[in-house]
């Protein structure tokens, strides 16, 4: 049981699911690109910016309300920003292990990177461990979408996924039998 979160470019996917399968959805309109474009200036994220994304957010949980009534369930994190944060954390820990798969973060573990990297400047930004120069502008509005979901479903942990729909994609044509 836990909660699916796919944060993109210009949408973050929302899954409820219990015993491995699907019970709800939804796809929200925004994405770390199209709110750094529409909140950010020249790739940075202000205190306005950051609380003006907190606040949509925060309106688009609402309207779907059953991603509140299930506290205390994982959320799987898929995507470009999930897996930078998972590497980012595993080089600032000297993690012996490359694989992002598996790899778990609490509360507080991504409260310290978002204070971290909130008010860096991009130039700095891209000088840290594990984030590429091409996410280093994107990251700060895709963990402020990350942080507000694991708030607002008051979940107790997130584990980063390596695979997504490709995989998924992938194996459906491999075995269609088995879903």
């Amino acid at each position: 049981d836990g909660f699916l979160i796919d944060i993109g470019g210009g949408s973050t996917e929302v899954i409820f699911f219990r015993n491995r399968k699907a019970e709800k959805s939804v796809s929200f309109p925004f994405g770390a690109l199209n709110l750094l474009k529409r909140y950010g200036k020249d790739g940075n994220m202000d205190e306005t910016g950051s609380k003006q994304i907190v606040e949509l957010i925060t309106r688009a949980v609402k309207s779907e309300p059953w991603i509140a009534e299930h506290p205390g369930l994982p959320l799987i994190g898929l995507g470009g920003t999930v897996r930078t944060l998972c590497k980012m954390d595993q080089r600032a820990r000297n993690y012996s292990l490359k694989r992002t798969h598996g790899y778990q973060f609490k509360k507080q573990d991504l409260e310290n990177w978002i204070k971290r990297i909130k008010n860096t400047p991009l130039e700095k930004r891209k000088r840290i461990e594990g984030l590429s120069k091409d996410r280093a502008n994107m990251i700060v509005p895709g963990l402020i979408i990350l942080d507000e979901l694991f708030k607002l479903a008051r979940s107790s942990h997130f584990v980063v996924s390596g695979t997504g729909l490709r995989d998924g994609l992938f194996f459906e044509m491999l075995r269609p039998e088995m879903p």
